[in-house]
């Protein structure tokens, strides 16, 4: 039981710390592209400033008005005194035409140097940032264009880069050393979450085993006494002796009674079984049609004498293995059965069938008794749980008898499910893994 709770608290805890990683990695991502973005937008700026108004004049052969762009980022100035200025004093520069011809440099094709769409806005006034790769080159660059004014409006464009190549490979270097945060993150997330699911768990481990072993050593204590005080009144009542009314009903108290508490404790002592070591024997290959006969053949006796029809209406008689504990599902088959007679009415039935289908073997047992209300179907897998009807009959009982059967079922890895109706009857499916 404990390792399936340091199972899920480790998967929690593996998908919370998983989930804080990787909402980090992105936010970390994000912002480190966005501010290697901003750089090369700032460089672009500051490389657009170094075009000279003269250069532009030269180079279009007539005034220039200050762009829009130049506006913006204070981009074109006039130069200096100097007598033969440089076209351009950036040298990654181009200059182009109203009709998208390069002005400079000569003899470079616009589809290696720019970028056509915030070329296209450019020359219709609107600068822009984007991306374009050059022809000696493979790597992109970070391109900037800015409309050039002259008398008659747009009559160029003007652009500016920067490699991208720099922001590519520190973007891939981020993008691994994340995953290897992350890897890393999630081996320390499962190894620390199951150390410390472990650790935590340890304290209500080690109460559970106390109390297990309180329930398995008080049952065993009690247990003789039990039966000796039951084996007494019963010889008592077998006696023969002539009791007056009270004295007989107090001897007939008495061995309800003692039948009663050696029920208890001997279903105690199987939850104690079942919640120890001897849980985790290993299992064997069980005949389940030999189990179902046995039981009819066993409980029999009892369906007689509360005048209840017992049938066995499985289809085929073949033989149908499972893999499992003897005694345990034997306990199952025989508590199942006696439940529907003990609930049943006079004159009712109880059928079981046993039957295959696919991969699981499936066992159905119903009775005619008096069912059970929809509020307590839920209910009665709880341990001491008896609706209202149970308390009512004449049979007690300690309201363990399903919950042993649930836990019994799990750990054969099986379903068990029930359906009742008022006044009709209670219809149990248990269903195991069939191994034949």
């Amino acid at each position: 039981m404990f390792k399936g709770v340091v199972l899920r608290l480790t998967a929690f805890n593996a998908v919370v710390i998983a989930v804080i990683l990787i909402a980090s990695g992105v936010a970390t991502y994000v912002s480190v592209g966005r501010s290697l973005t901003a750089n090369q937008q700032d460089a672009l700026l500051l490389a657009m400033d170094s075009v000279s108004q003269r250069s532009l004049e030269e180079l279009f052969h007539q005034d220039i008005i200050w762009s829009y762009g130049a506006r913006e980022s204070g981009a074109i100035r006039e130069e200096d005194d100097d007598e033969h200025p440089a076209p351009f004093a950036f040298p990654d520069a181009v200059a182009f035409a109203v009709d998208r011809s390069i002005l400079y440099p000569l003899g470079t094709q616009v589809t290696d140097v720019t970028d056509a769409d915030v070329l296209a806005a450019a020359l219709e006034g609107t600068s822009g940032f984007g991306y374009a790769g050059l022809s000696d080159d493979d790597t992109s660059r970070r391109v900037y264009i800015v409309p050039v004014y002259g008398n008659r409006g747009v009559i160029g464009a003007v652009q500016v880069s920067v490699s991208d190549h720099e922001r590519r490979e520190a973007m891939a270097s981020l993008r691994k050393n994340l995953l290897l945060v992350a890897l890393v993150g999630a081996i320390a997330a499962v190894a620390g979450g199951a150390l410390l699911s472990a650790r935590g768990l340890r304290p209500v481990r080690e109460a559970f085993d106390r109390q297990r072993m309180f329930i398995a050593d008080a049952s065993h204590q009690l247990k003789t006494p039990v039966a000796i005080v039951r084996a007494d009144a019963e010889a008592l009542e077998r006696s023969g002796l002539t009791l007056d009314t009270e004295d007989a009903q107090i001897l007939k108290d008495l061995v309800d009674s003692s039948t009663f508490l050696g029920d208890l404790v001997n279903q105690l002592l199987a939850i104690a079984r079942m919640e120890g070591d001897q849980a985790e024997a290993p299992f064997q290959q069980i005949d389940l049609r030999d189990l179902v006969r046995e039981t009819i053949r066993t409980t029999t006796r009892l369906a007689e004498l509360r005048s209840v029809t017992l049938t066995d209406n499985s289809s085929s008689h073949e033989r149908l293995m499972t893999l499992g504990s003897p005694p345990q599902l034997s306990l199952v088959l025989m508590a199942l059965v006696e439940n529907a007679i003990k609930y049943n009415r006079p004159g009712g039935t109880v059928s079981l069938a046993l039957e295959r289908t696919g991969d699981q073997a499936t066992l159905t047992v119903t009775d005619t008794g008096a069912g059970i209300p929809k509020r307590d179907i839920e209910r009665v897998w709880e341990r001491f749980y008896r609706s209202d009807e149970a308390r009512a009959s004449s049979d007690d009982g300690a309201g363990l008898g399903l919950a042993i059967i649930r836990d019994v079922i799990r750990q054969h890895k099986g379903d068990i499910s029930l359906t009742s109706e008022l006044g009709k009857g209670t219809t149990i499916i248990v269903s195991l893994k069939a191994t034949n």
